[in-house]
């Protein structure tokens, strides 16, 4: 005779890594700047940043007064995309545009105040 009682179904919750890491089922235990798709994604923005970065001063309607500033549109995309995990690499990126593009050096007070504002 059957019996008409459900069955219960498996679990559905999301098991935490390091469970599925002893059991063999997750390739990348890692962390997400170790991983080289994440690591790729954060060269690419940065370099695309410091360009997008030289774009605009390069496109300055007069001296320190551009009319767009690409390389913002691009930290909030990177943000809502692929998280606030990011925010790392958003920070060397505007580092190193401020050095690059913008001949800052980093020794200099206004150099320390301007990050120490922005972190």
């Amino acid at each position: 005779m059957t019996s008409n009682v459900a069955k219960p179904r498996p679990s559905l919750s999301a098991t935490p890594v390091a469970k599925t890491f002893l059991r063999g089922t997750t390739p990348w235990p890692l962390p997400w700047f170790v991983n080289p798709w994440n690591f790729g994604a954060g060269v690419v923005f940065l370099i695309l940043h410091v360009v997008l970065d030289r774009m605009t001063v390069d496109f300055q309607m007069w001296k320190g007064v551009s009319a767009w500033y690409p390389p913002a549109g691009l930290e909030v995309a990177v943000l809502v995309g692929l998280g606030f995990s990011y925010m790392p690499v958003i920070l060397v990126a505007n580092f190193v545009s401020a050095i690059v593009n913008y001949h800052q050096s980093p020794r200099s007070a206004a150099f320390r105040y301007q990050f120490a504002a922005s972190a």
